[in-house]
């Protein structure tokens, strides 16, 4: 499995967070101010290049200064179906090899009582807490259908770097009603990224950098619900009648 920081996502969360300026000496300046010590300019440089960090501490820290989910920096390059095994395998056991950055990603994926897990922001982000929309099926009344979900972002200027959604469901009769985050979705100006915990990646271009993020999700036989937590305010709108043109990823 492929994993990197991405460069354009990167690049662009650094114009946005210090715009105008020399990026690199602005980010450990900041670093600097808000944690005590400050990466070297060859490790920021190897971040641009796509290194990820050597721990999730500094993914964090980084995620901080620019004001965005950290892993809506990390690129997934590629995933095949040994990979995704791979990738559970690393789950499991708890050694991540050469992916250290991302080993925080266990407190969020599998069944969780409690979604999403807080510590992170309250250590990171201690003011600024999960965004949490709630939606139900109600499987009484319909059953067995893809539900378009419309999700808005409340930016005020075009000239936002990345929003990062995550989205989870649980029902009450099984596994003592816990969480189980399937997925997230990366939000940039030029680009709409779906990633499926089953391996499935697929995405759209936007046709403007403000319009709503869409997405499908699968409304079964049984009762669920369903939530989407994301680090910025954001609006939620189930689409009752979308119209067959509109672009949309699907959770399936």
């Amino acid at each position: 499995m492929g994993l990197k920081l991405s460069r354009s996502r990167l690049s662009s969360a650094l114009a946005v967070r210090f715009p105008g300026k020399k990026a690199i000496p602005q980010l450990q300046a900041e670093w600097a101010i808000q944690f005590g010590d400050q990466p070297s300019t060859s490790t920021c440089g190897r971040w641009l290049t796509g290194a990820l960090p050597q721990t999730s501490d500094d993914l964090w820290k980084l995620a901080k200064i620019l004001e965005v989910d950290p892993i809506g920096l990390v690129e997934i390059e590629v995933i095949q179906g040994e990979e995704v095994d791979s990738f559970i395998r690393m789950f499991q056991l708890d050694k991540w090899g050469q992916y250290p950055a991302i080993s925080y990603i266990k407190d969020f994926v599998g069944r969780q009582a409690q979604w999403p897990h807080k510590d992170y922001l309250e250590k990171y982000f201690p003011d600024n807490p999960w965004r949490c929309i709630d939606f139900t099926h109600d499987a009484n009344l319909d059953k067995n259908f893809y539900q378009m979900v419309a999700l808005t972002s409340k930016v005020v200027e075009k000239n936002f770097a990345i929003r990062t959604f995550h989205i989870a469901f649980k029902q009450e009769f099984l596994f003592a009603g816990r969480w189980l985050q399937f997925g997230l979705m990366i939000r940039t100006p030029e680009k709409v990224l779906l990633l499926h915990i089953n391996g499935d990646m697929q995405s759209y271009i936007p046709g403007d950098p403000l319009e709503p993020l869409r997405f499908e999700t699968f409304f079964g036989p049984e009762s669920a619900t369903f939530r989407v937590a994301c680090l910025h305010d954001f609006s939620l709108e189930l689409l009752e009648s979308p119209r067959a043109e509109l672009n949309a990823v699907r959770f399936r």
